[in-house]
Protein backbone atom coordinates (compact mmCIF):
# COMPACT_ATOMS: atom_id res chain seq x y z
CA UNK A 1 0.00 0.00 0.00
CA UNK A 2 1.62 3.81 -0.66
CA UNK A 3 2.30 5.83 1.83
CA UNK A 4 -0.56 8.81 1.08
CA UNK A 5 2.39 11.01 1.71
CA UNK A 6 5.63 10.90 -0.29
CA UNK A 7 9.00 9.79 2.48
CA UNK A 8 12.12 11.76 2.16
CA UNK A 9 14.04 9.15 -0.14
CA UNK A 10 10.71 9.13 -2.57
CA UNK A 11 9.87 13.15 -2.11
CA UNK A 12 14.24 14.33 -2.74
CA UNK A 13 13.69 11.40 -6.35
CA UNK A 14 10.59 14.01 -7.38
CA UNK A 15 11.93 17.08 -6.84
CA UNK A 16 14.77 16.22 -8.63
CA UNK A 17 13.20 14.39 -11.48
CA UNK A 18 10.55 17.89 -11.59
CA UNK A 19 13.47 20.00 -11.96
CA UNK A 20 15.24 18.20 -14.37
CA UNK A 21 11.85 17.47 -16.62
CA UNK A 22 11.49 21.06 -16.95
CA UNK A 23 14.67 21.78 -18.44
CA UNK A 24 14.20 19.89 -20.98
CA UNK A 25 11.64 21.50 -22.42
CA UNK A 26 9.66 18.24 -23.58
CA UNK A 27 6.76 18.96 -20.99
CA UNK A 28 3.37 20.35 -21.84
CA UNK A 29 3.21 24.43 -22.30
CA UNK A 30 1.09 24.78 -19.26
CA UNK A 31 3.79 23.47 -16.91
CA UNK A 32 6.48 25.83 -16.70
CA UNK A 33 8.28 25.51 -13.19
CA UNK A 34 9.21 22.97 -10.95
CA UNK A 35 7.15 23.26 -8.42
CA UNK A 36 4.25 22.89 -10.75
CA UNK A 37 5.86 19.57 -12.55
CA UNK A 38 5.97 18.10 -9.00
CA UNK A 39 2.25 19.41 -7.63
CA UNK A 40 0.78 17.04 -10.79
CA UNK A 41 2.81 14.44 -10.32
CA UNK A 42 1.52 14.46 -6.68
CA UNK A 43 -2.11 14.26 -8.16
CA UNK A 44 -0.89 11.32 -10.15
CA UNK A 45 0.76 9.16 -7.21
CA UNK A 46 -2.56 9.59 -5.62
CA UNK A 47 -4.28 8.28 -8.77
CA UNK A 48 -1.65 5.88 -9.07
CA UNK A 49 -0.41 6.54 -12.41
CA UNK A 50 3.16 7.13 -13.88
CA UNK A 51 5.05 10.99 -13.51
CA UNK A 52 5.19 10.60 -16.93
CA UNK A 53 1.38 10.04 -17.85
CA UNK A 54 0.44 12.53 -15.04
CA UNK A 55 2.42 15.48 -17.00
CA UNK A 56 1.15 14.42 -20.02
CA UNK A 57 -2.55 14.12 -19.18
CA UNK A 58 -3.15 16.42 -15.76
CA UNK A 59 -3.94 20.20 -15.75
CA UNK A 60 -3.87 22.45 -13.08
CA UNK A 61 -7.08 25.01 -13.71
CA UNK A 62 -7.59 27.63 -11.64
CA UNK A 63 -6.67 25.61 -8.90
CA UNK A 64 -8.57 22.30 -10.19
CA UNK A 65 -7.16 19.18 -11.45
CA UNK A 66 -8.65 18.71 -15.16
CA UNK A 67 -7.63 15.42 -17.03
CA UNK A 68 -8.34 14.29 -20.48
CA UNK A 69 -11.20 12.47 -21.24
CA UNK A 70 -8.56 9.22 -22.55
CA UNK A 71 -7.74 9.30 -18.82
CA UNK A 72 -10.56 9.11 -17.19
CA UNK A 73 -11.59 6.21 -19.31
CA UNK A 74 -8.66 4.36 -18.63
CA UNK A 75 -9.02 4.88 -14.89
CA UNK A 76 -12.41 3.55 -15.42
CA UNK A 77 -11.49 0.56 -16.70
CA UNK A 78 -8.75 -0.33 -14.66
CA UNK A 79 -10.89 0.96 -11.22
CA UNK A 80 -14.25 -1.21 -12.76
CA UNK A 81 -12.54 -4.21 -14.84
CA UNK A 82 -16.19 -5.32 -15.30
CA UNK A 83 -17.69 -2.38 -16.69
CA UNK A 84 -19.82 -2.71 -20.14
CA UNK A 85 -19.51 0.25 -22.78
CA UNK A 86 -21.26 0.70 -25.73
CA UNK A 87 -20.99 3.78 -27.92
CA UNK A 88 -24.52 3.88 -29.33
CA UNK A 89 -23.84 7.52 -31.78
CA UNK A 90 -20.62 8.96 -32.67
CA UNK A 91 -20.95 11.34 -35.10
CA UNK A 92 -19.85 15.53 -35.64
CA UNK A 93 -23.46 16.48 -34.35
CA UNK A 94 -24.17 13.47 -31.61
CA UNK A 95 -22.14 11.48 -29.72
CA UNK A 96 -23.48 9.18 -27.59
CA UNK A 97 -22.81 6.03 -25.31
CA UNK A 98 -24.54 3.72 -22.33
CA UNK A 99 -23.03 2.25 -19.23
CA UNK A 100 -23.00 0.23 -16.56
CA UNK A 101 -20.37 -1.32 -13.78
CA UNK A 102 -20.99 -4.33 -14.30
CA UNK A 103 -23.44 -7.15 -15.92
CA UNK A 104 -26.19 -6.95 -12.92
CA UNK A 105 -26.91 -3.22 -12.89
CA UNK A 106 -29.15 -1.71 -15.82
CA UNK A 107 -27.67 0.65 -18.50
CA UNK A 108 -27.28 4.01 -18.07
CA UNK A 109 -27.29 6.18 -21.02
CA UNK A 110 -25.37 9.63 -21.64
CA UNK A 111 -25.69 11.83 -24.70
CA UNK A 112 -24.20 15.32 -25.68
CA UNK A 113 -25.63 16.93 -29.19
CA UNK A 114 -24.22 20.24 -30.87
CA UNK A 115 -27.40 21.79 -29.58
CA UNK A 116 -26.15 20.95 -26.43
CA UNK A 117 -23.20 22.69 -27.23
CA UNK A 118 -25.07 25.43 -28.12
CA UNK A 119 -27.06 26.01 -25.31
CA UNK A 120 -23.98 25.71 -22.87
CA UNK A 121 -22.20 28.99 -25.11
CA UNK A 122 -19.50 26.32 -26.44
CA UNK A 123 -19.65 26.91 -29.89
CA UNK A 124 -18.01 30.35 -29.70
CA UNK A 125 -15.13 28.52 -29.43
CA UNK A 126 -12.78 27.57 -32.53
CA UNK A 127 -12.04 24.24 -31.16
CA UNK A 128 -15.80 23.42 -31.03
CA UNK A 129 -15.73 23.98 -34.56
CA UNK A 130 -12.90 22.29 -35.61
CA UNK A 131 -13.46 19.31 -33.14
CA UNK A 132 -16.95 18.79 -32.40
CA UNK A 133 -16.96 14.96 -32.39
CA UNK A 134 -13.92 14.88 -29.96
CA UNK A 135 -14.99 17.14 -27.70
CA UNK A 136 -18.77 15.83 -27.98
CA UNK A 137 -17.44 12.78 -27.22
CA UNK A 138 -14.82 14.19 -24.16
CA UNK A 139 -18.28 15.84 -22.44
CA UNK A 140 -19.84 12.51 -22.52
CA UNK A 141 -17.11 10.50 -20.82
CA UNK A 142 -16.71 13.37 -18.58
CA UNK A 143 -20.69 13.16 -17.51
CA UNK A 144 -20.60 9.94 -17.27
CA UNK A 145 -17.31 9.48 -14.92
CA UNK A 146 -18.98 11.99 -12.49
CA UNK A 147 -21.94 9.88 -12.63
CA UNK A 148 -21.13 6.38 -12.15
CA UNK A 149 -17.60 6.70 -11.59
CA UNK A 150 -16.27 9.33 -9.10
CA UNK A 151 -13.99 6.25 -6.72
CA UNK A 152 -12.09 6.10 -10.30
CA UNK A 153 -11.28 9.56 -11.66
CA UNK A 154 -11.01 10.74 -7.42
CA UNK A 155 -11.50 14.39 -7.49
CA UNK A 156 -10.70 14.66 -11.27
CA UNK A 157 -13.83 15.63 -12.51
CA UNK A 158 -13.71 17.66 -15.35
CA UNK A 159 -11.29 18.01 -18.52
CA UNK A 160 -9.16 21.02 -19.64
CA UNK A 161 -12.31 22.20 -22.14
CA UNK A 162 -14.87 22.48 -19.08
CA UNK A 163 -12.58 24.75 -17.02
CA UNK A 164 -11.97 27.27 -20.02
CA UNK A 165 -9.29 26.37 -21.96
CA UNK A 166 -8.96 25.73 -25.52
CA UNK A 167 -8.04 22.42 -26.70
CA UNK A 168 -6.77 20.45 -29.78
CA UNK A 169 -9.06 17.52 -31.46
CA UNK A 170 -6.75 15.03 -28.75
CA UNK A 171 -8.29 17.45 -25.81
CA UNK A 172 -4.76 18.45 -25.31
CA UNK A 173 -4.35 22.27 -24.27
CA UNK A 174 -3.13 25.04 -26.59
CA UNK A 175 -1.80 28.20 -26.74
CA UNK A 176 -4.07 30.74 -28.27
CA UNK A 177 -2.27 34.05 -28.94
CA UNK A 178 -4.52 37.15 -27.86
CA UNK A 179 -4.25 39.84 -31.24
CA UNK A 180 -2.22 42.72 -30.09
CA UNK A 181 -4.32 45.89 -30.10
CA UNK A 182 -2.99 48.82 -31.94
CA UNK A 183 -3.70 51.80 -30.91
CA UNK A 184 -4.91 54.45 -33.88
CA UNK A 185 -2.18 57.54 -34.63
CA UNK A 186 -3.21 61.08 -34.08
CA UNK A 187 -1.23 63.54 -35.97
CA UNK A 188 -1.41 66.70 -35.06
CA UNK A 189 -2.36 70.08 -36.78
CA UNK A 190 0.10 71.29 -38.99
CA UNK A 191 1.04 74.92 -38.39
CA UNK A 192 -0.50 77.89 -40.37
CA UNK A 193 2.04 79.82 -42.72
CA UNK A 194 -0.25 82.50 -43.76
CA UNK A 195 -0.77 86.03 -41.47
CA UNK A 196 -4.06 88.02 -42.54
CA UNK A 197 -3.28 92.02 -42.11
CA UNK A 198 -5.09 93.37 -39.55
CA UNK A 199 -5.06 97.12 -38.18
CA UNK A 200 -6.77 96.95 -35.07
CA UNK A 201 -4.29 96.25 -32.00
CA UNK A 202 -7.31 95.91 -29.82
CA UNK A 203 -7.38 92.69 -31.39
CA UNK A 204 -5.08 91.20 -29.03
CA UNK A 205 -7.09 89.99 -26.02
CA UNK A 206 -7.13 86.80 -24.16
CA UNK A 207 -8.48 83.48 -25.41
CA UNK A 208 -11.59 81.70 -23.86
CA UNK A 209 -10.19 78.31 -21.90
CA UNK A 210 -12.68 75.97 -24.01
CA UNK A 211 -11.84 77.43 -27.29
CA UNK A 212 -8.90 75.81 -29.32
CA UNK A 213 -6.33 78.00 -30.44
CA UNK A 214 -4.27 78.24 -33.53
CA UNK A 215 -0.40 78.58 -33.77
CA UNK A 216 1.40 79.90 -37.10
CA UNK A 217 4.83 79.60 -37.75
CA UNK A 218 6.14 82.09 -35.36
CA UNK A 219 4.98 79.77 -32.18
CA UNK A 220 2.36 82.24 -30.34
CA UNK A 221 -1.05 80.80 -29.66
CA UNK A 222 -3.80 83.43 -30.93
CA UNK A 223 -5.57 84.07 -34.21
CA UNK A 224 -3.98 85.32 -37.38
CA UNK A 225 -5.83 88.69 -36.21
CA UNK A 226 -3.82 88.66 -33.13
CA UNK A 227 -0.72 88.09 -34.22
CA UNK A 228 -0.52 90.21 -37.24
CA UNK A 229 -1.64 92.95 -34.37
CA UNK A 230 1.17 91.87 -32.11
CA UNK A 231 3.54 92.72 -35.12
CA UNK A 232 2.35 95.84 -36.12
CA UNK A 233 2.00 97.07 -32.57
CA UNK A 234 5.94 95.72 -32.05
CA UNK A 235 7.01 97.52 -35.97
CA UNK A 236 5.17 100.96 -34.29
CA UNK A 237 7.08 100.89 -30.89
CA UNK A 238 10.81 100.17 -32.88
CA UNK A 239 11.10 96.67 -32.35
CA UNK A 240 13.00 95.29 -35.12
CA UNK A 241 12.09 92.31 -37.05
CA UNK A 242 14.72 90.13 -36.12
CA UNK A 243 12.96 89.92 -32.22
CA UNK A 244 9.24 89.36 -33.47
CA UNK A 245 9.91 85.65 -33.53
CA UNK A 246 10.96 85.99 -29.24
CA UNK A 247 7.65 88.67 -29.05
CA UNK A 248 5.23 85.94 -30.36
CA UNK A 249 7.55 82.98 -28.50
CA UNK A 250 6.78 84.83 -25.01
CA UNK A 251 3.84 86.17 -25.67
CA UNK A 252 2.69 82.55 -26.05
CA UNK A 253 -0.97 82.41 -24.35
CA UNK A 254 -0.43 85.77 -22.58
CA UNK A 255 -3.39 88.34 -22.44
CA UNK A 256 -2.62 91.56 -24.56
CA UNK A 257 -1.72 93.69 -20.90
CA UNK A 258 1.54 91.39 -21.01
CA UNK A 259 2.68 92.82 -24.18
CA UNK A 260 3.52 96.27 -23.87
CA UNK A 261 6.28 94.71 -20.83
CA UNK A 262 7.37 92.12 -23.70
CA UNK A 263 8.14 94.84 -25.93
CA UNK A 264 9.90 97.01 -23.50
CA UNK A 265 12.15 94.10 -22.70
CA UNK A 266 12.81 93.40 -25.95
CA UNK A 267 14.02 96.90 -26.77
CA UNK A 268 15.77 97.21 -24.08
CA UNK A 269 17.83 93.71 -25.20
CA UNK A 270 17.73 94.95 -28.33
CA UNK A 271 19.47 98.34 -27.51
CA UNK A 272 22.15 96.82 -25.49
CA UNK A 273 22.84 94.65 -28.46
CA UNK A 274 23.12 97.70 -30.47
CA UNK A 275 25.45 99.27 -28.46
CA UNK A 276 27.86 96.03 -28.52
Amino acid sequence: MTALIPLDKEWSTMKDMSSMLVKTGFLPQTIQTPQQAISIMLKGRELNIPPMQALSQINVIKGKPAISSELMLALIYRQCPSVELEWTEMTDTVVACKVKRHSKQNWQAFKWTLQDADKAGLLSNHSWRKYPRALLRSRVVSEMARAVFPDAIMGCSYTPEELGETVNEECEIIKVEKPIKVEPKIEQPKHEEEIVEVTEVTEVTEQPKDLPKKQTAYGYQGTKAQQEAVKKYAIENGLDEEYWEDLHKNMMGKSKEHLTDEIMKLLEQQKKERNI
